[in-house]
Protein backbone atom coordinates (compact mmCIF):
# COMPACT_ATOMS: atom_id res chain seq x y z
CA UNK A 1 0.00 0.00 0.00
CA UNK A 2 1.42 3.52 -1.27
CA UNK A 3 1.87 6.36 1.10
CA UNK A 4 -1.19 7.96 -0.71
CA UNK A 5 -3.23 4.79 -0.63
CA UNK A 6 -2.78 4.63 3.36
CA UNK A 7 -3.17 8.44 3.93
CA UNK A 8 -6.91 8.25 1.96
CA UNK A 9 -7.72 4.82 4.09
CA UNK A 10 -7.33 6.81 7.23
CA UNK A 11 -9.67 9.58 5.64
CA UNK A 12 -12.16 7.68 4.86
CA UNK A 13 -12.25 6.39 8.28
CA UNK A 14 -13.28 9.72 9.35
CA UNK A 15 -16.89 10.67 10.44
CA UNK A 16 -16.97 14.23 9.38
CA UNK A 17 -15.82 12.80 5.85
CA UNK A 18 -19.20 10.54 6.05
CA UNK A 19 -21.17 13.57 6.17
CA UNK A 20 -19.49 15.24 3.86
CA UNK A 21 -19.98 12.44 1.44
CA UNK A 22 -23.88 12.28 2.37
CA UNK A 23 -23.88 16.18 2.08
CA UNK A 24 -22.43 16.13 -1.28
CA UNK A 25 -25.22 13.30 -2.53
CA UNK A 26 -27.63 15.51 -1.26
CA UNK A 27 -25.58 18.87 -3.08
CA UNK A 28 -25.55 16.71 -6.23
CA UNK A 29 -29.11 15.44 -5.84
CA UNK A 30 -30.73 18.79 -4.51
CA UNK A 31 -29.40 20.73 -8.25
CA UNK A 32 -30.31 17.72 -10.37
CA UNK A 33 -33.89 18.26 -9.93
CA UNK A 34 -33.13 22.03 -9.85
CA UNK A 35 -32.61 22.92 -6.34
CA UNK A 36 -30.65 26.15 -5.23
CA UNK A 37 -30.28 28.80 -2.67
CA UNK A 38 -29.06 29.20 0.44
CA UNK A 39 -28.00 26.35 2.87
CA UNK A 40 -30.75 26.15 5.23
CA UNK A 41 -30.91 27.83 8.65
CA UNK A 42 -28.60 25.85 11.47
CA UNK A 43 -31.08 25.20 13.85
CA UNK A 44 -28.68 23.78 16.29
CA UNK A 45 -26.20 26.71 16.43
CA UNK A 46 -25.93 26.26 20.07
CA UNK A 47 -26.06 22.94 20.63
CA UNK A 48 -22.88 20.21 20.34
CA UNK A 49 -24.16 16.39 20.44
CA UNK A 50 -22.19 14.08 21.41
CA UNK A 51 -23.13 11.00 19.85
CA UNK A 52 -22.58 7.29 21.09
CA UNK A 53 -20.88 6.48 18.11
CA UNK A 54 -18.31 9.46 18.76
CA UNK A 55 -17.52 7.86 22.18
CA UNK A 56 -16.75 4.63 20.95
CA UNK A 57 -14.76 6.00 18.44
CA UNK A 58 -12.99 8.12 21.26
CA UNK A 59 -12.58 5.05 23.69
CA UNK A 60 -11.33 2.78 20.50
CA UNK A 61 -8.60 5.19 19.80
CA UNK A 62 -7.51 5.11 23.92
CA UNK A 63 -7.17 1.49 23.38
CA UNK A 64 -5.34 1.46 20.13
CA UNK A 65 -2.83 3.62 21.59
CA UNK A 66 -2.57 2.06 25.08
CA UNK A 67 -3.45 -0.90 24.65
CA UNK A 68 -6.16 -1.13 27.04
CA UNK A 69 -9.71 0.63 27.55
CA UNK A 70 -10.33 3.71 28.99
CA UNK A 71 -11.35 4.43 32.79
CA UNK A 72 -14.46 6.11 33.38
CA UNK A 73 -12.75 9.50 34.21
CA UNK A 74 -10.27 8.86 31.48
CA UNK A 75 -13.06 7.97 28.80
CA UNK A 76 -15.26 11.56 30.30
CA UNK A 77 -11.75 13.63 30.09
CA UNK A 78 -11.27 12.36 25.90
CA UNK A 79 -15.33 13.54 26.08
CA UNK A 80 -14.56 16.97 27.68
CA UNK A 81 -11.46 17.49 24.91
CA UNK A 82 -13.92 16.49 21.69
CA UNK A 83 -16.41 19.28 23.30
CA UNK A 84 -14.17 21.53 23.96
CA UNK A 85 -12.42 21.20 20.49
CA UNK A 86 -15.76 21.40 18.59
CA UNK A 87 -16.67 24.68 20.43
CA UNK A 88 -13.21 26.03 19.68
CA UNK A 89 -14.04 25.52 15.55
CA UNK A 90 -16.97 26.71 15.70
CA UNK A 91 -16.53 29.64 17.14
CA UNK A 92 -13.21 29.85 15.15
CA UNK A 93 -15.42 29.26 12.08
CA UNK A 94 -18.10 31.76 12.99
CA UNK A 95 -15.11 34.44 13.59
CA UNK A 96 -14.18 33.24 9.79
CA UNK A 97 -10.68 32.34 10.97
CA UNK A 98 -10.91 29.63 8.32
CA UNK A 99 -11.34 32.05 5.78
CA UNK A 100 -8.27 32.31 3.27
CA UNK A 101 -5.89 30.38 5.68
CA UNK A 102 -4.13 27.94 2.95
CA UNK A 103 -3.29 25.50 5.18
CA UNK A 104 -7.09 24.57 5.98
CA UNK A 105 -8.02 25.09 1.98
CA UNK A 106 -5.29 22.68 1.13
CA UNK A 107 -6.58 20.04 3.64
CA UNK A 108 -10.14 20.38 2.70
CA UNK A 109 -9.31 20.64 -0.81
CA UNK A 110 -7.48 17.16 0.08
CA UNK A 111 -10.55 15.85 1.72
CA UNK A 112 -13.46 16.51 -1.30
CA UNK A 113 -10.16 14.86 -3.62
CA UNK A 114 -9.91 11.84 -1.44
CA UNK A 115 -13.77 11.80 -1.05
CA UNK A 116 -14.34 11.62 -4.97
CA UNK A 117 -11.79 9.38 -5.32
CA UNK A 118 -13.38 7.29 -3.45
CA UNK A 119 -16.85 7.82 -5.25
CA UNK A 120 -14.91 6.83 -8.53
CA UNK A 121 -13.65 3.63 -7.34
CA UNK A 122 -15.40 0.18 -8.11
CA UNK A 123 -15.38 0.48 -11.54
CA UNK A 124 -14.64 -3.27 -13.81
CA UNK A 125 -13.72 -3.60 -16.80
CA UNK A 126 -15.12 -4.94 -19.52
CA UNK A 127 -14.50 -8.11 -21.86
CA UNK A 128 -11.29 -7.39 -23.04
CA UNK A 129 -10.17 -4.04 -21.80
CA UNK A 130 -7.73 -5.10 -19.41
CA UNK A 131 -6.01 -6.87 -22.59
CA UNK A 132 -6.20 -3.58 -24.92
CA UNK A 133 -4.80 -1.43 -21.92
CA UNK A 134 -1.87 -3.45 -21.41
CA UNK A 135 -1.28 -3.43 -25.57
CA UNK A 136 -2.02 0.17 -25.83
CA UNK A 137 0.42 1.55 -22.90
CA UNK A 138 3.36 -1.01 -23.38
CA UNK A 139 6.06 1.38 -22.06
CA UNK A 140 4.37 1.48 -18.57
CA UNK A 141 5.00 -2.41 -18.55
CA UNK A 142 7.61 -3.26 -20.38
CA UNK A 143 10.79 -4.66 -18.84
CA UNK A 144 13.57 -2.13 -19.28
CA UNK A 145 16.25 -2.66 -21.84
CA UNK A 146 19.71 -4.55 -21.01
CA UNK A 147 23.36 -4.33 -20.73
CA UNK A 148 26.00 -6.72 -20.65
CA UNK A 149 29.86 -4.92 -20.86
CA UNK A 150 33.06 -5.92 -19.82
CA UNK A 151 35.53 -2.50 -19.10
CA UNK A 152 38.81 -1.67 -18.84
CA UNK A 153 39.35 0.99 -15.89
CA UNK A 154 42.30 3.93 -17.16
CA UNK A 155 41.71 6.20 -14.17
CA UNK A 156 40.02 9.95 -13.56
CA UNK A 157 42.75 11.43 -15.88
CA UNK A 158 44.79 9.18 -18.11
CA UNK A 159 47.42 10.56 -20.20
CA UNK A 160 46.42 9.79 -24.08
CA UNK A 161 49.75 7.35 -24.50
CA UNK A 162 48.25 5.43 -21.54
CA UNK A 163 44.63 5.18 -23.17
CA UNK A 164 46.22 4.58 -27.18
CA UNK A 165 48.20 1.32 -25.62
CA UNK A 166 45.06 -0.13 -23.72
CA UNK A 167 43.64 0.46 -26.70
CA UNK A 168 45.74 -1.21 -28.78
CA UNK A 169 46.08 -3.93 -26.36
CA UNK A 170 42.71 -4.87 -26.31
CA UNK A 171 42.63 -4.29 -30.11
CA UNK A 172 45.51 -7.28 -30.18
CA UNK A 173 43.50 -9.33 -27.92
CA UNK A 174 45.02 -8.76 -25.07
CA UNK A 175 43.17 -10.14 -21.92
CA UNK A 176 41.46 -6.88 -20.44
CA UNK A 177 41.87 -7.68 -16.90
CA UNK A 178 46.00 -7.32 -17.38
CA UNK A 179 45.15 -3.73 -18.72
CA UNK A 180 44.01 -0.32 -17.13
CA UNK A 181 44.43 0.42 -13.48
CA UNK A 182 43.02 -1.86 -10.49
CA UNK A 183 39.56 -0.91 -9.52
CA UNK A 184 36.70 -2.53 -7.39
CA UNK A 185 34.16 -2.01 -10.34
CA UNK A 186 33.44 -5.04 -12.16
CA UNK A 187 35.15 -5.96 -15.51
CA UNK A 188 32.17 -7.46 -16.49
CA UNK A 189 29.11 -6.47 -15.67
CA UNK A 190 25.17 -7.03 -16.72
CA UNK A 191 22.90 -7.94 -17.93
CA UNK A 192 21.56 -5.29 -16.09
CA UNK A 193 18.91 -2.29 -16.19
CA UNK A 194 19.18 1.36 -16.21
CA UNK A 195 18.97 1.86 -12.79
CA UNK A 196 21.56 -0.75 -11.96
CA UNK A 197 24.59 -0.08 -14.45
CA UNK A 198 23.93 3.90 -13.23
CA UNK A 199 23.92 2.66 -9.60
CA UNK A 200 27.21 0.86 -9.76
CA UNK A 201 29.09 3.60 -12.43
CA UNK A 202 27.12 6.70 -11.93
CA UNK A 203 24.32 8.40 -13.98
CA UNK A 204 24.55 8.10 -17.22
CA UNK A 205 26.71 5.28 -17.80
CA UNK A 206 24.18 3.31 -19.44
CA UNK A 207 23.48 6.33 -21.98
CA UNK A 208 26.96 6.24 -22.95
CA UNK A 209 27.61 2.78 -23.23
CA UNK A 210 24.18 1.92 -24.68
CA UNK A 211 25.50 4.27 -27.48
CA UNK A 212 28.67 2.04 -28.65
CA UNK A 213 28.52 -0.23 -31.19
CA UNK A 214 28.02 -3.79 -29.82
CA UNK A 215 31.52 -6.29 -29.92
CA UNK A 216 34.15 -4.10 -30.63
CA UNK A 217 36.25 -1.83 -27.84
CA UNK A 218 35.01 1.60 -27.87
CA UNK A 219 35.63 4.51 -25.73
CA UNK A 220 37.06 6.10 -23.55
CA UNK A 221 33.46 6.34 -21.72
CA UNK A 222 33.27 8.98 -18.51
CA UNK A 223 31.85 6.99 -15.64
CA UNK A 224 31.42 8.45 -12.18
CA UNK A 225 34.86 7.07 -11.20
CA UNK A 226 37.19 8.37 -14.98
CA UNK A 227 37.42 6.93 -17.90
CA UNK A 228 36.55 3.46 -19.52
CA UNK A 229 37.24 1.40 -22.60
CA UNK A 230 34.17 -0.29 -22.88
CA UNK A 231 32.96 -3.31 -25.26
CA UNK A 232 29.73 -4.00 -26.04
CA UNK A 233 28.62 -7.87 -25.10
CA UNK A 234 25.05 -8.36 -25.68
CA UNK A 235 22.22 -5.14 -26.03
CA UNK A 236 18.63 -6.42 -24.64
CA UNK A 237 16.29 -4.46 -26.02
CA UNK A 238 12.62 -3.41 -23.59
CA UNK A 239 10.42 -6.73 -23.86
CA UNK A 240 6.65 -6.43 -22.94
CA UNK A 241 6.03 -9.45 -20.43
CA UNK A 242 2.40 -11.23 -21.86
CA UNK A 243 -0.66 -9.90 -20.05
CA UNK A 244 -1.05 -13.26 -18.60
CA UNK A 245 2.19 -12.80 -16.60
CA UNK A 246 1.27 -9.10 -15.38
CA UNK A 247 -2.30 -9.29 -14.97
CA UNK A 248 -2.27 -8.49 -11.25
CA UNK A 249 -0.49 -5.22 -12.37
CA UNK A 250 -2.25 -4.42 -15.80
CA UNK A 251 -5.35 -4.44 -13.81
CA UNK A 252 -4.11 -1.84 -10.53
CA UNK A 253 -2.78 0.24 -13.34
CA UNK A 254 -6.00 0.36 -15.09
CA UNK A 255 -8.00 0.89 -11.63
CA UNK A 256 -5.95 3.82 -11.07
CA UNK A 257 -6.28 5.39 -14.37
CA UNK A 258 -9.74 4.85 -14.43
CA UNK A 259 -10.43 5.92 -10.95
CA UNK A 260 -8.35 9.29 -11.83
CA UNK A 261 -10.67 10.26 -14.65
CA UNK A 262 -13.45 9.82 -13.15
CA UNK A 263 -12.58 11.88 -10.25
CA UNK A 264 -11.59 14.54 -13.52
CA UNK A 265 -15.04 14.48 -14.59
CA UNK A 266 -16.84 14.28 -11.00
CA UNK A 267 -14.92 17.77 -10.45
CA UNK A 268 -15.51 19.18 -13.77
CA UNK A 269 -18.84 18.70 -12.96
CA UNK A 270 -18.52 20.55 -9.77
CA UNK A 271 -16.73 23.23 -11.08
CA UNK A 272 -19.20 23.52 -13.48
CA UNK A 273 -22.17 24.27 -11.14
CA UNK A 274 -20.46 27.64 -10.15
CA UNK A 275 -20.66 30.91 -12.50
CA UNK A 276 -16.69 32.25 -12.45
CA UNK A 277 -16.26 35.62 -12.15
CA UNK A 278 -13.24 37.15 -13.00
CA UNK A 279 -11.05 40.49 -13.21
CA UNK A 280 -12.71 42.79 -14.79
CA UNK A 281 -16.25 41.48 -13.99
CA UNK A 282 -16.20 38.81 -16.56
CA UNK A 283 -18.20 35.85 -15.72
CA UNK A 284 -17.90 32.36 -18.13
CA UNK A 285 -16.45 28.81 -17.47
CA UNK A 286 -13.47 28.55 -15.45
Amino acid sequence: MTDREAEMTALLREPALHFLALGLLVFLGYGAVGGGGAAPEDTAAGQIVVTAAETERLAAGFTQTWRRAPEPAELEALVAGHVREAVLVREARALGLDAGDPVIRQRLRQKMEFLLEAQAGGAEPGPGELEAFHAAHGERFSRPPRLTFTQVYLGEAPAEAEVAAARAGLDAGTDPGSLGRRTMLPARFGPAPPAAIDTVFGPGMFAAVEALPQGTWAGPVRSGFGLHLVRVDAHEPPVLPPFGEIAAAVRAAWEAETRRAATEALIEALVARYEIVRPGGEAGAP
